[in-house]
Protein backbone atom coordinates (compact mmCIF):
# COMPACT_ATOMS: atom_id res chain seq x y z
CA UNK A 1 0.00 0.00 0.00
CA UNK A 2 1.67 3.50 -0.93
CA UNK A 3 1.22 6.64 0.44
CA UNK A 4 -1.64 7.74 -2.00
CA UNK A 5 -3.51 4.78 -0.86
CA UNK A 6 -2.52 5.37 2.78
CA UNK A 7 -3.93 9.03 2.53
CA UNK A 8 -7.36 8.34 -0.01
CA UNK A 9 -7.97 5.33 3.22
CA UNK A 10 -7.45 8.63 5.87
CA UNK A 11 -10.22 10.46 3.78
CA UNK A 12 -8.32 13.39 2.72
CA UNK A 13 -9.53 15.84 0.47
CA UNK A 14 -6.87 15.32 -2.29
CA UNK A 15 -6.57 11.53 -2.24
CA UNK A 16 -8.43 10.72 -5.33
CA UNK A 17 -5.94 12.12 -7.38
CA UNK A 18 -3.07 10.96 -5.69
CA UNK A 19 0.10 13.22 -4.02
CA UNK A 20 -1.26 16.84 -4.06
CA UNK A 21 1.85 17.89 -5.57
CA UNK A 22 1.31 16.11 -9.06
CA UNK A 23 3.16 13.25 -8.83
CA UNK A 24 2.02 9.72 -8.81
CA UNK A 25 1.81 7.46 -5.80
CA UNK A 26 5.68 6.82 -4.60
CA UNK A 27 6.48 3.11 -5.35
CA UNK A 28 8.29 2.22 -1.57
CA UNK A 29 5.20 3.29 0.00
CA UNK A 30 4.17 2.78 3.71
CA UNK A 31 6.64 -0.57 3.99
CA UNK A 32 9.25 0.24 2.50
CA UNK A 33 11.07 -0.91 -0.13
CA UNK A 34 14.09 -3.04 0.99
CA UNK A 35 17.04 -0.25 0.79
CA UNK A 36 14.94 2.36 1.81
CA UNK A 37 16.69 3.47 5.13
CA UNK A 38 14.20 5.29 6.67
CA UNK A 39 12.76 2.04 7.55
CA UNK A 40 12.59 1.74 11.42
CA UNK A 41 14.76 4.99 12.05
CA UNK A 42 13.68 7.36 14.16
CA UNK A 43 14.11 10.41 12.34
CA UNK A 44 12.04 8.87 9.61
CA UNK A 45 9.50 8.33 11.29
CA UNK A 46 5.37 9.05 10.40
CA UNK A 47 3.09 10.73 7.38
CA UNK A 48 2.29 14.66 7.19
CA UNK A 49 -0.35 15.48 9.39
CA UNK A 50 -3.91 15.30 7.49
CA UNK A 51 -4.62 18.79 6.10
CA UNK A 52 -8.08 20.51 5.92
CA UNK A 53 -10.00 22.07 2.98
CA UNK A 54 -8.59 25.40 2.68
CA UNK A 55 -5.43 24.61 3.87
CA UNK A 56 -2.60 23.72 0.74
CA UNK A 57 -1.07 20.12 1.88
CA UNK A 58 2.35 19.93 3.52
CA UNK A 59 4.86 18.63 0.94
CA UNK A 60 7.32 16.86 3.90
CA UNK A 61 6.59 13.10 3.73
CA UNK A 62 8.26 12.42 6.81
CA UNK A 63 8.90 14.24 9.80
CA UNK A 64 11.45 13.57 12.69
CA UNK A 65 10.26 11.84 15.51
CA UNK A 66 13.16 12.67 17.69
CA UNK A 67 12.81 15.69 20.04
CA UNK A 68 14.64 19.27 18.51
CA UNK A 69 15.89 21.41 20.69
CA UNK A 70 14.34 25.27 20.41
CA UNK A 71 16.82 27.14 19.16
CA UNK A 72 17.42 24.79 16.34
CA UNK A 73 14.80 23.47 13.27
CA UNK A 74 14.99 20.98 11.56
CA UNK A 75 16.84 20.40 8.06
CA UNK A 76 14.73 20.10 5.01
CA UNK A 77 16.24 17.41 2.22
CA UNK A 78 14.57 16.57 -1.00
CA UNK A 79 13.45 13.35 -1.40
CA UNK A 80 13.72 11.85 -4.83
CA UNK A 81 13.07 8.60 -6.92
CA UNK A 82 15.71 6.94 -9.09
CA UNK A 83 12.83 4.05 -10.17
CA UNK A 84 11.09 6.68 -11.57
CA UNK A 85 13.14 9.49 -14.31
CA UNK A 86 10.47 11.66 -14.85
CA UNK A 87 9.43 12.43 -11.06
CA UNK A 88 12.95 12.91 -9.59
CA UNK A 89 11.44 14.76 -6.61
CA UNK A 90 8.87 13.33 -4.38
CA UNK A 91 8.47 15.46 -1.24
CA UNK A 92 10.64 16.78 1.65
CA UNK A 93 12.07 14.70 4.32
CA UNK A 94 13.10 16.46 7.62
CA UNK A 95 16.51 15.58 9.22
CA UNK A 96 17.36 15.97 12.49
CA UNK A 97 19.95 19.56 12.85
CA UNK A 98 22.32 17.87 15.51
CA UNK A 99 23.53 14.87 11.98
CA UNK A 100 22.19 16.93 9.17
CA UNK A 101 23.03 20.96 9.92
CA UNK A 102 26.81 20.31 11.26
CA UNK A 103 29.83 22.18 8.52
CA UNK A 104 31.65 19.38 7.73
CA UNK A 105 35.80 19.56 9.01
CA UNK A 106 37.97 21.26 6.41
CA UNK A 107 40.87 19.00 7.61
CA UNK A 108 39.58 15.84 7.52
CA UNK A 109 38.47 16.62 3.58
CA UNK A 110 41.82 18.39 3.31
CA UNK A 111 43.63 15.25 4.34
CA UNK A 112 41.13 12.68 1.68
CA UNK A 113 41.88 15.25 -0.96
CA UNK A 114 45.18 14.84 -0.56
CA UNK A 115 44.87 11.39 -0.21
CA UNK A 116 43.71 10.85 -3.39
CA UNK A 117 45.80 12.95 -5.65
CA UNK A 118 48.74 10.97 -4.15
CA UNK A 119 47.08 7.49 -4.92
CA UNK A 120 46.43 8.67 -8.56
CA UNK A 121 50.32 9.44 -8.74
CA UNK A 122 51.49 5.52 -7.37
CA UNK A 123 52.58 3.53 -10.13
CA UNK A 124 53.73 0.35 -9.31
CA UNK A 125 55.31 -2.20 -11.57
CA UNK A 126 53.80 -5.54 -11.85
CA UNK A 127 56.14 -8.92 -11.95
CA UNK A 128 55.16 -9.13 -15.56
CA UNK A 129 56.22 -5.37 -16.45
CA UNK A 130 59.21 -6.04 -14.80
CA UNK A 131 62.80 -6.74 -16.93
CA UNK A 132 63.53 -10.42 -17.26
CA UNK A 133 60.98 -11.38 -14.22
CA UNK A 134 58.06 -12.74 -16.85
CA UNK A 135 58.85 -16.25 -16.69
CA UNK A 136 59.55 -18.61 -13.78
CA UNK A 137 62.58 -20.96 -13.89
CA UNK A 138 62.15 -24.08 -13.90
CA UNK A 139 64.20 -26.83 -11.95
CA UNK A 140 66.00 -24.39 -9.47
CA UNK A 141 63.66 -24.77 -6.64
Amino acid sequence: MGLGTLWRHQGLPWGHQGLPWGHHEPSWGHQGHPGDISRGHPCFGGLPAPVSEHSQPSPVLRGCSVPVPAPLVPVQAWVGSLRHPGDTLRGLADLHPDVFAVTPRLDILHAVVTWQKNYKRIVSVGRGERRGFGVKNKGLG
